[in-house]
C-alpha cells in the first residue's frame, strides 16, 4: 500500500495532466473553428463571384434584346482605350438596371459605346455598385446590330 505523502504528490501531478489535456482540446477546437472560417470565407467570395458573373451575363443578354429594337440604342459616347475596368465601373454612364430582390442580390451595368461594336457588362453585387464586395466586367463585340456573330471575355 502506498503512503499518504506520495499519494499527495500523485495528486499534484494529476492536476497537471489534466490541465495539459484541456489545454490541448481547446487549442485543437481553436484550429478548427479558424479553418472552418477560412473555408466560409472562400466559399463566400466564390458564391459572391458566381452570382456577379451570371448578372453580368444576364446584362448581355439583356443588351441583345435592347439593340434588336433598336441598334442606334447607346449608353456612353466613344472612350479610350478600350477594355478600361475603372472607367467601366467609376466613370461610364451606363444602363444600370436593379433586379427585382426575389431574382437576385445584385444589380448590372450596361455600357454600349456609340459608334462601335461592343458592349460592357458589369454584374455587381449588393444593392448598389458603390457598396459591391464583388464585380465582373464581361466584354462583347458583335458584327452587326442583330448580333449575328458574338463572342465575349472577362475583363
Amino acid at each position: 500500500m502506498l503512503k499518504k505523502s506520495t499519494l499527495k504528490r500523485h495528486k499534484g501531478l494529476a492536476v497537471i495532466v489534466v490541465l495539459m489535456i484541456v489545454a490541448s482540446l481547446l487549442l485543437s477546437v481553436t484550429l478548427l473553428t479558424k479553418a472552418i472560417l477560412v473555408s466560409l470565407g472562400f466559399e463566400y467570395n466564390n458564391l459572391s463571384y458566381s452570382r456577379t458573373f451570371y448578372l453580368a451575363e444576364a446584362g448581355l443578354e439583356f443588351a441583345k434584346t435592347k439593340l434588336a429594337d433598336d441598334p442606334n440604342w447607346y449608353t456612353d459616347l466613344l472612350h479610350s482605350p478600350t477594355k478600361d475596368k475603372e472607367w467601366c465601373k467609376n466613370r461610364a454612364l451606363g444602363y444600370l438596371n436593379p433586379l427585382p430582390l426575389g431574382i437576385s442580390k445584385g444589380v448590372f451595368k450596361l455600357i454600349k459605346e456609340k459608334g462601335v461594336n461592343r458592349i460592357y457588362s458589369l454584374g455587381f453585387s449588393g444593392t448598389n455598385q458603390e457598396t459591391s464586395r464583388a464585380c465582373v466586367v464581361l466584354y462583347m463585340e458583335y458584327s452587326t446590330p442583330t448580333i449575328k456573330t458574338n463572342y465575349w471575355e472577362e475583363l
